[in-house]
Formats: C-alpha cells, sequence, structure tokens
C-alpha cells in the first residue's frame, strides 16, 4: 500500500449561558495524519482555544500508533498546553495546572482488543 496522508481541521463555537453568568469560546483545530506503512500511524494536531477578553490556549499533541497485530498495537502521545496570562487549561481532562502555566503529558501504552 502506498502512504497516505489526510488534513483535517474545525472550528467549535460555544455560547452558554446559566443565569447572569454566560461563557462564549472558540475552538479552532487542525490535524495530519500520515500512514507511511500498514503497520504505523503518525497524527499531529495543534488547537487553539479562545475566551474572547478573558484567556487563550495552545495545545501541540503528536501520536503514533504501531499495529503489532491485527488486535494488538503499541502507542505513544506526548502533549504540551500553552495558556495565556488568565488560562489554566490542562493538557490532560481532569489534570490542573496554575493560571499562565505550561504543562506536558507523555502517555506510552499497549491496546489489545478482544
Amino acid at each position: 500500500a502506498l502512504p497516505s496522508l489526510k488534513v483535517g481541521g474545525g472550528w467549535i463555537h460555544r455560547s452558554l449561558s446559566a443565569g447572569v453568568a454566560s461563557t462564549l469560546y472558540n475552538l479552532y483545530f487542525l490535524g495530519l495524519t500520515y500512514v507511511p506503512i500498514a503497520s504505523l500511524v503518525i497524527d499531529t494536531q495543534v488547537d487553539k482555544y479562545i475566551q474572547p477578553r478573558v484567556t487563550s490556549s495552545t495545545e501541540l499533541v503528536a501520536r503514533a500508533s504501531y499495529l503489532l497485530s491485527k488486535n494488538t498495537s503499541l502507542y505513544s502521545s506526548v502533549g504540551y498546553m500553552i495558556n495565556g496570562r488568565n488560562g489554566s487549561t490542562s493538557v490532560a481532562a481532569g489534570g490542573t495546572v496554575e493560571r499562565g502555566g505550561e504543562q506536558l503529558g507523555v502517555m506510552l501504552g499497549v491496546r489489545h482488543s478482544f
């Protein structure tokens, strides 16, 4: 099989209101997926989170999966979050980071489907 490259992107606009409180934000994202050989998938993504007049954050992510068999693969993921002065978005769901802080996250593992 020939190598393949896919490009994807998008925008999410959200406006939330609860009584007197409201939140408006935009999330822009762009990603690339490259399959140089059938058993290896490499992808990258950049996300830009903007909360107007409040803060913004930028996340950079790189992932790789190597297929050992039809049901088993090795995977890795590296993410780096860069927060604006008032931003406190963590690199992983449920994580914490100080306002304006940057954060690095790394994940390695074996995935087996039954």
